[in-house]
């Protein structure tokens, strides 16, 4: 059974799901999500079981993806995502297995 990703948009009173479509690059990178967290921009970061992290875009639609990357020591240490938060610097703080992550 394929878990989708359910929001409620408060406006309408109408829900509108989001799921991995692997032919659709600004899709969400997976649909198992460990955490959501919303920024000052009201920019939604949503910390995925082994698909990485996103931020969906409101004013777009779109998702964007952050993965671990070996030659770039700023990117994430993994590819699940156990928790987020945001700090009073507006930092997003990623938890991983083992590690906490400060990015911007």
């Amino acid at each position: 059974m394929e878990v989708e990703w359910i929001s409620l948009i408060l406006k309408t009173g109408k829900f509108k799901i989001y799921k991995n479509r692997p032919s659709d690059q600004f899709s969400i990178s997976g649909n198992v999500i460990r955490s959501i967290t919303e920024d000052k921009d009201h920019d939604m970061w949503i910390g995925t079981w082994d698909a990485g992290l996103n931020c969906f875009d409101r004013k777009s639609g779109k998702f964007f993806h952050y993965f671990p990357d070996k030659n770039d020591s700023s990117s994430i240490s993994g590819r699940t995502i156990w928790n987020l938060t945001i700090d009073k610097r507006q930092f997003i703080m990623v938890s991983q297995l083992c590690s906490w992550h400060g990015f911007i």
